[in-house]
């Protein structure tokens, strides 16, 4: 495990929540656009082309939520 100072922790946090806030501008503007949230259908395509069963949760689907849930909310180290 790499072992960082104080100052380069303080960067890191920094650097996280700018691009937190980057990631939520290109979220909204996603939403303005109307292309957010995505279809189901073209992330079922975007993963490999496999086609998932109706009622079935596609793998890492639930934590990759969680995980722009926490995001959202500034709860980075949760990711």
């Amino acid at each position: 495990m790499a072992t960082l100072t104080a100052e380069q922790i303080e960067q890191k946090k920094q650097q996280l929540k700018q691009l937190a806030e980057e990631v939520m501008g290109l979220k909204n503007e996603l939403v303005e656009a109307g292309a957010w949230p995505l279809d189901n259908n073209d992330l079922n395509e975007a993963a490999g082309g496999k086609k998932v069963p109706r009622g079935v949760t596609p793998p890492g689907l639930e934590k990759a939520e969680r995980d722009w849930e926490n995001l959202q909310r500034g709860r980075w180290w949760l990711l």
